[in-house]
This record gives C-alpha cells, sequence and structure tokens, in this order.
C-alpha cells in the first residue's frame, strides 16, 4: 500500500492521460490518498533509463510505497495509445473486501469515474471490429461467471478463472 497522494510530472499537461483532466481531478489527485496501490513489484524512473524505455514512454506520475521507494505510477506510449497504472483504478468503485485500504470517498469514486471514462474514449478509437456477430457474442466476459473468492480469504472479492483449454473446463 502507498501512502502518499500521486506526484504528477512537471510536464503532466502535456500528456494524452491528464491533458483535459478538469482542475478538481488534477487537484484531487495532487493532495488526497485516493489510489488503491497494492503490489510487491515496481517500475522505477532508474529502470527505464538503463532498460532505455524513455522516451517512448512518458512517465505521468510517481508515487512513494510505504518504504519510500519512488515508484512510476502511470506512464503512457508516446506514439501508441497505450496507457499503463501501477494502482487499481477500478477498485474504487467496484471492490469493497474489508481491511485491504481501497479508498471509497467521494473523491476516490470521481478519481476511479475519471479513469473509466479516459480508458473507454481510447477504446472507441480504435476502429478494430469482430468480422461478426456471433464471434462477437461468444468472446464477451459475460459468457464467463466470476467466482467469489472473499470467503477463502483472497485479497479480492471474486475474480474471473480461465482454462486453457476446452478439456479443462470440465475441471473447473
Amino acid at each position: 500500500m502507498c501512502k502518499t497522494v500521486f506526484l504528477l510530472t512537471t510536464d503532466y499537461e502535456k500528456s494524452k492521460m491528464f491533458s483535459k483532466a478538469p482542475d478538481e481531478i488534477i487537484s484531487i489527485l495532487k493532495t488526497k490518498n485516493v489510489t488503491y496501490n497494492f503490489h510487491q513489484c515496481c517500475l522505477t524512473e532508474k529502470t527505464f533509463r538503463r532498460h532505455k524505455l524513455l522516451p517512448e514512454w512518458k512517465i505521468t506520475s510517481t508515487d512513494e510505497d510505504i518504504n519510500g521507494i519512488e515508484f512510476i505510477s502511470s506512464m503512457e506510449n508516446t506514439r501508441y495509445p497505450f496507457y499503463g497504472t501501477q494502482f487499481h483504478p477500478e477498485k474504487n468503485l467496484f471492490e469493497f473486501k474489508a481491511g485491504i485500504g481501497i479508498p471509497h470517498s467521494v473523491e476516490a469514486v470521481k478519481i476511479s469515474q475519471y479513469f473509466a471514462n479516459f480508458f473507454v474514449e481510447e477504446c472507441r478509437k480504435n476502429a478494430n471490429r469482430f468480422p461478426d456477430h456471433d464471434l462477437e457474442k461468444r468472446t464477451l466476459i459475460y459468457n464467463y461467471q466470476p467466482i467469489y473468492t472473499g470467503i477463502n480469504g483472497s485479497v479480492y472479492e471474486q475474480k474471473y478463472v480461465f482454462a486453457k483449454s476446452d478439456s479443462e473446463k470440465s475441471e473447473l
């Protein structure tokens, strides 16, 4: 878990992810602890430099973990519509597992909704389509049932489990 708020980079306003963000969203990110960060591994700017990932990737924000390690909390590709977040923007809206520290404040919900809207708008720009409606229907997530895992002590309330092959489906 993180103990600090977002640290937006000095040129975050030029990023695709934040250039059109309302002032209220930027203010919340800068002043409130509204993101859910639950991880054991992270990317650092030092790692990006060592692997020569800059300038192909633009770091848009960093954060600091409870051990004081600064990590990349959001990034975007400079040529393609690829984005990454080290936090879980969806969890504030949909995950209510007690004791794991997911923020559910009004501000946290606004942040989640901002990212949901941004990512959906980016997806709408994609011209790829299924070749036919039947294939699309067979591919949708609605064909799968989430499994309630909260009762088993899982960090999350539910998960989707996908079989590698049709023969494994019967084992589930």
